[in-house]
């Protein structure tokens, strides 16, 4: 009797090795619409930019606003004049960490737009003065190209900090 279980046991899991037959259904890919690249990219860029520290002034605002890179700084318009083919703007840079800043300069772009971020020009300006802790410093830069009458804005897209200082 034993061996008559054993025996159908055996032929039961003999019989369960075989799996039924696979069935495939065949179904169209979905279309990609063609604009999704150009949308993405456009998102990327987006992103790209509110990750990147950078801050726009305008000529008529005399607010500050804050720089999010290695050190707090806060920038505000100051003063624009004519000066050569351009303007000469006076920005009022506030150092707000608790060393001297000895030796930097700033990235920037600017031209007519307000809104725009497309610029007409783009260098490195040096910042000539030392930037004490905890104080406002203004500071002169000379922007070629945008006479008074037609510059529209200033876009600090870096602060390069060289030198710092605990003493002055």
């Amino acid at each position: 009797m034993r061996y008559l279980i054993s025996f159908f046991a055996a032929l039961a899991l003999v019989g369960c090795d075989k799996a039924p037959p696979m069935q495939y259904v065949q179904t169209p890919a979905p279309t990609v619409d063609p604009s999704i690249g150009s949308r993405l990219t456009a998102v990327e860029m987006k992103a790209e930019d509110l990750e990147t520290p950078w801050l726009m002034l305008h000529p008529d605002t005399k607010e500050f606003q804050f720089y999010r890179g290695e050190l707090p700084i806060a920038f505000s318009f100051k003063d624009i004049a004519a000066h050569a083919d351009g303007s000469r703007i006076t920005l009022d840079i506030g150092n707000l960490s608790s060393a001297w800043i000895m030796d930097a300069d700033l990235t920037v772009s600017w031209g007519k737009g307000k809104l725009t971020l497309t610029e007409d020009q783009r260098g490195n300006k040096p910042i000539k003065e030392k930037l004490p802790p905890g104080r406002w410093t203004s500071v002169v830069l000379d922007l070629s190209g945008v006479k008074p009458s037609d510059f529209g804005h200033i876009r600090i897209e870096r602060v390069n900090v060289k030198t710092i200082s605990l003493v002055g």
